[in-house]
């Protein structure tokens, strides 16, 4: 099934317009709202309705006939049963955070959880890369919410093509579409503990070294770590309870299973 172009139009940024891209060069769409107090964006698949979002914002302008339904930045197999969140418009409030609010998150807040699963919204993220760290590496993103769920998210990850870069821009894919709740938490499964430990437990120290590990070398991933950081802190502030759990991997549960074979084929 060949696959829906997408719009991403910028209607407050360092440069407003339509997009074509989200996140491959630097004239991208991530380049214009990234570190941009009160930025709005969102993605459309028809460029009419992108431009009238870049001239009048959200919800503004007049009608157009047939409008095309807006769109999480993802790719997913089929139109989605719910609304994207869509970037706050306040000040400062989509921005990557630039304190320590990770840092001063419960430690517990990113651990394994042991309470029923149905007080939970359990959704499976996984990244795979064939010839990882080698030239011509090919990664792919995968996101499961069950069996034939239409918002089951696979995709060939952005940039640089590693694994970790892939389970980290599946977490993102969640963070970006999956609706605020404040009274049913979220829980995102990985079976990356790189993924689990960059927000658990390292950064809070990247941060007071500058972005830099232990031995002075940067932090990879770096400008994807601060983004998912600030998707994080956002929900935080909204009331949202999010969680990052590990779990096994290619150990027979479902969702995981389920999870890698969409990144396998992203």
């Amino acid at each position: 099934m060949s696959k829906r172009t997408k719009f991403y139009a910028v209607h407050k940024g360092s440069q407003t317009g339509v997009f074509e891209t989200w996140c491959v060069a630097v004239t991208d769409c991530e380049v214009q709202v990234k570190n941009f107090p009160g930025a709005r964006y969102r993605a459309f698949f028809s460029r009419a309705e992108a431009e009238k979002f870049v001239q009048y914002g959200p919800g503004g302008g007049p009608a157009t006939p047939a409008p095309a339904s807006a769109s999480p930045i993802v790719q997913t197999p089929g139109p989605s049963k719910f609304k994207p969140a869509v970037m706050p418009s306040t000040p400062n409030a989509a921005a990557p955070s630039t304190s320590k609010a990770v840092g001063k998150r419960p430690a517990s807040e990113m651990q394994a959880e042991t309470g029923s699963e149905g007080e939970w919204d359990v959704v499976y993220t996984d990244g795979a890369c064939s010839g990882n760290g080698r030239p011509g590496s090919l990664a792919g993103v995968g996101v499961w919410y069950g069996v034939g769920d239409e918002r089951n998210m696979s995709e060939r990850c952005p940039g640089d093509q590693t694994n970790n870069r892939a389970e980290l821009i599946a977490i993102a894919r969640v963070l970006e579409t999956f609706p605020y709740k404040r009274d049913r938490p979220l829980k995102i499964m990985t079976d990356s503990k790189y993924s689990i430990q960059c927000f658990r437990d390292w950064i809070p120290n990247w941060r007071n070294r500058g972005w830099r590990k232990a031995n002075g070398e940067p932090v990879l991933n770096v400008g994807l770590i601060k983004y998912i950081d600030s998707l994080l802190e956002f929900r935080s502030r909204l009331g949202h309870k999010v969680r990052l759990e590990h779990v096994r991997g290619h150990s027979g549960v479902p969702g995981n299973e389920g999870a890698d074979r969409l990144a396998v084929a992203g």
